[in-house]
């Protein structure tokens, strides 16, 4: 995966609403846990269109999907989403592999 991807991930994860959006939508499209956007701006807060940018964010980020169904559109995570996630800071969290020294100039 390449960086700019993955720095679109990590922008999708830096926010506070972003996550609790997160928190709150669930792994699979279950009809009775996913959320709309109005359903999600009554528990989280903030405004109708601000949740909608959020939630577009997170799309493009590949970590939400959608249906739509009537007038609404419902929202659940994408768990391979994560596991991708968790592939990046893999590598990242490891400890070095050995103390090399760095002579500066």
């Amino acid at each position: 995966m390449d960086a700019e991807i993955q720095a679109k991930i990590f922008k999708a994860l830096g926010d506070v609403t972003r996550l609790k959006v997160l928190q709150l939508l669930p792994s699979e499209p279950i009809c009775k846990e996913m959320y709309n956007v109005g359903d999600l701006v009554e528990v989280i807060g903030g405004s109708q269109p601000n949740m909608s940018r959020h939630l577009h964010i997170l799309k493009e980020a590949g970590l939400v999907c959608c249906r739509k169904a009537c007038a609404s559109v419902y929202y659940w995570r994408v768990p391979d989403a994560f596991e991708k996630v968790r592939q990046i800071l893999g590598p990242l969290a490891a400890p070095p592999r050995s103390a090399r020294k760095v002579t500066r100039k």
